[in-house]
This record gives C-alpha cells, sequence and structure tokens, in this order.
C-alpha cells in the first residue's frame, strides 16, 4: 500500500493537470471567439466581392457577346496554322481591337461586345487587335509613342490600322503601338 504522502502528492499533480488544461482550453476558446468575431466581417466582405464577381461574369458572358458574326468554325485551324508563321519587325495591321480578356476566356469579340469590351480596356486589361489575317497580336505601348496606344485602346471592337513592331517572344505574339490611323 503507498504511503499517504505519496498519494496525496499524485492528486495535486493531477489537480495541476487539470487545472493547467481547463486554462488552456479557456484561452483556445477566448482565441477562436475573437477570430470568428474577425471571420464575420471578412465573410461578409467575401460574399460581397463572389456578388461582384458573378455579375462582371454574367454582364460579359451573355450570348450575344460570345463571337462576331464574321466567325466561322475554320478560324482557329487557320488562326493554328498562321501562327508559326508570322513575321516579325515592322509592320502594319489592320484589324479588330480586341479586350484580351474577353476574347481569350469566352471567344467575345465584335459590336455586340462593344460596351464591355470598352469597359474592360478603360479598367486596364490587355488590349489586342485581330488582324485581317485571323492573328492575334497584344497590343503593347512604346515608350516614346504612348499616345498612338492610348488611341488604339479608345476604339474598342472597332477597325483600325496599327502600325508597329512585331515581336514574338517565349509564345507572345506582340505588336509594339507606333501610329493608329482610325480609319480603318
Amino acid at each position: 500500500m503507498e504511503s499517504p504522502g505519496k498519494e496525496n502528492r499524485t492528486i495535486d499533480k493531477e489537480k495541476s493537470l487539470t487545472k493547467k488544461i481547463v486554462l488552456s482550453f479557456q484561452t483556445f476558446l477566448k482565441h477562436n471567439f475573437i477570430i470568428m468575431k474577425n471571420a464575420k466581417i471578412k465573410l461578409s466582405g467575401l460574399v460581397l466581392s463572389a456578388a461582384f464577381f458573378a455579375f462582371s461574369v454574367i454582364s460579359c458572358s451573355q450570348p450575344d457577346n460570345k463571337t462576331s458574326e464574321n466567325s466561322d468554325a475554320t478560324a482557329p485551324a487557320v488562326a493554328a496554322t498562321a501562327a508559326t508563321n508570322v513575321a516579325t519587325g515592322p509592320q502594319t495591321i489592320t484589324g479588330e481591337i480586341l479586350d484580351m480578356s474577353c476574347y481569350m476566356d469566352h471567344d467575345a469579340l465584335g459590336e455586340s461586345h462593344k460596351k464591355c469590351a470598352q469597359g474592360c480596356l478603360d479598367k486596364g486589361l490587355p488590349a489586342g487587335i485581330l488582324g485581317e489575317n485571323g492573328q492575334v497580336y497584344l497590343l503593347v505601348e512604346d515608350h516614346d509613342a504612348s499616345d498612338a496606344y492610348k488611341t488604339a485602346l479608345q476604339h474598342a471592337a472597332e477597325k483600325i490600322t496599327v502600325s508597329g513592331t512585331v515581336v514574338n517572344k517565349n509564345g507572345v505574339q506582340s505588336l509594339i503601338v507606333k501610329e493608329v490611323n482610325t480609319q480603318g
């Protein structure tokens, strides 16, 4: 049989351990309550952001925004073939100014997408031009001719002529804009 002193020390250790566990649990609950309180604020912000995103996707994804009247099923094949044969250097490209975000995401182009495209370009989203040859070029500002680039951005979904330098770099085909003729 154990001595009473040893038994009391064991009970004291158990009480001390129980007290530490209870204090740790109380601290845990207090800390998580603060986190949950902040999470409600963050959750409402997240819900609001998700609603805004859904609205912008819906507004740019309407059926009449999908493609222009001039597109046909052979366009992707023609573009894929032509992409390997694009010359670099100074060129003049005539075609439609694209909002690259909507064009790449859901093939949006043409007059029916003009309002959305202009809004996207005004927000600073990337611009491109769909040339008459079926090629798409990412438009890039020439640091020495920024006004020409800014002019091109004001003509979303319109046919214009852009002169500059075509550059192919790491799979990206771009046109550094030097001059713009809006009489396309």
